[in-house]
């Protein structure tokens, strides 16, 4: 019988170690969302200063609204009057979002010196802080000390807004603009998507955020994707991403919507768990890229009263267009248009043993308007 009572002493004790050394509590603290609804309001970017009431059930709640987008983060620590006696086993402090309280979007625990959760980026909404002891198993494990509360609040257009982690719900964003995201879970999966208003070339970037990230738990880092606008094509993709990335091949995208898909490369302990990334879509639409280049290759070769005239395509062009004049620097009309197809034209309205300019020009057509390459260099020929 005295063995059985001391084996039942010693796992109860054992139990009430453990639950010391972890932080569990011996109440949940639950609250109803009515009751939190009347929590005290804390404003952002301004320290809360208060106390618990020192008994075994001390909790205290409290709203801080976010209005704007942009990023937070939650930061609890001891007052700076507070002694080490008083903090004692320190705080825990867990913090909610609207109409689920019962699972936290974040914690910290045995909370002892200043510290912060990780940065969120959640849509504007009404948010909810909870402090309650870490251990409440003897009073004097219970801080009686005041603790310093705040929320870190930065505004910003370019931050995630969570909850994005379906396409249904992704969040709008616009090319050429480098945008900050975060794995908030080890599986966590960020959607976004953008519009182009005319087709051209694109290239994605993805890389940690070099300010904020901690480089030693990217792990085997993050994915991103382009899809079509049904999901079932995959446009272009980089992988495995841990440092700065640019895909390096340029891809076309059509006039339309598209969808940018961000995840971990692997879920578990090789996920960047609560790690935070940049990223860009980089577009150049067909009308401004054609205006920036020549048509390469361009050859021009003497006949019997012909010239042949060759160039290389340009993927996107619309068209090609040939000028000729019999003088290096004026005078050039416009002798033939041609398909995107043609990489090739004939000549036979020429005179024997004269010479002649030749000049092709690409261009794409957006909108009926057209958009011509650079205006090239002539190239001299004369007829056999």
């Amino acid at each position: 019988m005295i063995k059985k009572l001391n084996a039942k002493a010693y796992l109860v004790t054992l139990f009430f170690a453990l639950a010391i050394i972890l932080g569990f509590s011996t109440n949940s603290y639950a609250i109803s969302q009515a009751d939190a609804e009347k929590s005290p309001e804390i404003k952002v970017n301004e320290i809360k200063t208060d106390k618990l009431d020192g008994s075994k059930d001390s909790v205290k709640w409290y709203k801080v609204k976010i209005t704007e987008p942009g990023y937070f983060r939650l930061t609890l620590g001891p007052n700076s009057d507070a002694d080490s006696d008083s903090i004692s086993w320190g705080w825990n402090v867990s913090l909610y979002k609207k109409g689920d309280l019962t699972a936290d979007i974040d914690s910290l625990t045995h909370v002892t010196t200043k510290e912060a959760t990780m940065w969120f980026a959640y849509h504007p909404d009404t948010y909810y802080i909870k402090i309650e002891p870490n251990a409440n198993y003897v009073t004097s494990m219970i801080p009686t000390a005041a603790f310093d509360l705040k929320i870190e609040f930065n505004k910003s257009s370019v931050w995630e807004q969570e909850d994005n982690n379906k396409n249904i719900v992704a969040n709008p964003i616009t090319v050429n603009t480098t945008y900050t995201g975060i794995t908030n879970v080890d599986d966590d999966i960020d959607w976004y998507k953008f519009t182009v208003t005319e087709g051209g070339l694109t290239t994605i970037y993805l890389g940690p955020d070099l300010n904020l990230a901690d480089m030693e738990k990217l792990k085997w880092g993050w994915n991103m994707s382009i899809y079509t606008t049904d999901l079932k094509t995959e446009v272009c993709k980089l992988e495995r991403v841990t440092t700065a990335t640019t895909s390096k091949e340029k891809v076309k995208l059509k006039a339309g919507t598209y969808y940018v898909k961000i995840g971990p490369n692997s879920n578990g302990y090789f996920s960047p768990d609560k790690q935070i990334y940049n990223f860009s879509v980089n577009f150049e639409g067909y009308s401004t890229a054609i205006q920036k280049t020549t048509v390469p290759g361009v050859k021009v070769k003497a006949g019997k009263k012909k010239v042949t005239v060759k160039w290389k395509k340009i993927s996107y062009a619309s068209g090609y267009e040939i000028y000729r004049s019999t003088k290096p620097n004026k005078g050039f009309k416009k002798v033939k248009s041609l398909s995107a197809k043609k990489t090739k034209f004939v000549d036979k309205k020429v005179k024997s043993k004269k010479k002649y300019y030749y000049k092709v020009k690409a261009y794409v057509k957006v909108n009926g308007k057209k958009y011509y390459t650079i205006d090239p260099k002539a190239k001299k020929v004369k007829v056999k």
